[in-house]
């Protein structure tokens, strides 16, 4: 059986922390927080006010409503209960949502439940994908100061039938490449693009974020672990939030990537999508999997994954072929084998209406 493995460094950069009470006001959306002490407030999402919550499990401010252009969060209490709004002059009627104040109460933002699509395949797959076609739906919002991928993945919203431009001229610095550079094609178009996957240093939820251009572009000379600051247009890519870069600036820099320790029971389709969408385009570490589905199918009835969980019997996550680890040979016959165990490090994707890990080194650590 092959066995490969591509090296990449390990680490575990500390998140800056940020501290307040509910209704404050100097926060903004991707931010780390602290549930236990910090509930709603008055914040900052890409540039604009926004009514901010401390979200429970991802341990980051979300955003609950953003303020339009020439609004301002406010925050009142009657009675023990606090009411946001946003006010001012923006063109229609001032909106406000009551909340309990006393307490990081668990958050139901919708910034964690989104559908998603990645769109591209990489070109050694059989399975097709949706072709791009530009722009379309929304309006593009521009974003004129820096952000923070967390901040961006926070604000993200789209229509899973649609590409989008929904943010332009974002600007992110202190980013870390986490995976080599891969070549993918639109099965329509013939379009062949390169792409990488990058986390905000210090990792976490909500961190990581694709970036594409076409062939040939400067993306190729970037590698792993380097640090790298970029400005160009987000794309809602059928929901898969993706990164067009209109300048690169990397530092020269070469660090251990962010990795996440995840376990398998918490990944994949029965968990729903928000369990699986803050590890959206994130490095993450799975280890002691075992192939339960050596030749799983896609949308279109034929094999491309393998099916792994914590044994024979259990169908937790699929994982798909991609930076030259394929899981079936070209004849459609399984790489793998039922009962093997696996040790995976790779990023996650949702493509084709399906949550996948995307491998980027697979281990062989024991036969079945």
């Amino acid at each position: 059986m092959r066995q490969l493995l591509i090296v990449l460094f390990f680490s575990a950069v500390a998140c800056s922390s940020t501290s307040g009470q509910g209704g404050g006001g100097g926060f903004s959306a991707g931010q780390p927080c602290t549930p236990a002490t910090q509930g709603d407030s008055c914040g900052f999402s890409l540039g604009t006010s926004a009514h901010l919550r401390c979200d429970a499990n991802a341990k980051v401010w979300a955003v609950v409503q953003a303020c339009a252009a020439g609004q301002a969060c406010s925050v009142t209490s009657t009675a023990g209960t606090a009411t946001f709004a946003c006010q001012g002059q923006a063109g229609g009627d001032t909106t406000s949502t009551p909340l309990d104040t006393g307490s990081g109460s668990t958050s139901d933002a919708q910034s964690f439940d989104i559908q998603a699509d990645t769109g591209f395949v990489d070109t050694g797959a059989a399975e097709t994908s949706p072709a791009d076609t530009g722009s379309q739906g929304e309006p593009e919002v521009s974003i004129p100061q820096p952000t923070t991928v967390q901040a961006v993945q926070s604000a993200s919203t789209c229509d899973p039938s649609l590409i989008t431009t929904t943010l332009t001229g974002v600007q992110l610095s202190n980013l870390v490449v986490t995976s080599p550079v891969r070549l993918s094609t639109s099965a329509k178009t013939g379009q062949t693009v390169e792409g990488l996957f990058a986390e905000q240093a210090g990792g976490g939820v909500n961190s990581g974020i694709y970036l594409f251009e076409a062939q040939g572009g400067p993306l190729a000379t970037l590698q792993v672990g380097q640090v790298f600051g970029v400005t160009g247009d987000v794309n809602e890519y059928y929901c898969m939030t993706e990164l067009k870069p209109l300048e690169l600036t990397p530092t020269g820099d070469i660090v251990m990537p962010p990795i996440a320790k995840v376990d398998v029971d918490s990944l994949g389709d029965a968990m729903g999508d928000a369990a699986n969408r803050k590890y959206e385009s994130v490095l993450i570490s799975l280890g002691n999997v075992v192939v339960s589905d050596a030749l799983a199918l896609g949308t279109d009835g034929k094999p491309h994954y393998i099916m792994v969980g914590k044994s024979a019997n259990d169908k937790a996550l699929r994982v798909g072929s991609a930076f030259g680890t394929y899981m079936q040979a070209k004849d459609a016959t399984a790489n793998y084998q039922l009962g093997q165990g696996l040790t995976l490090l790779g990023v996650m994707e949702f493509s084709f209406g399906q949550w996948q890990l995307t491998p980027i080194t697979l281990t062989l650590t024991s036969a079945p």
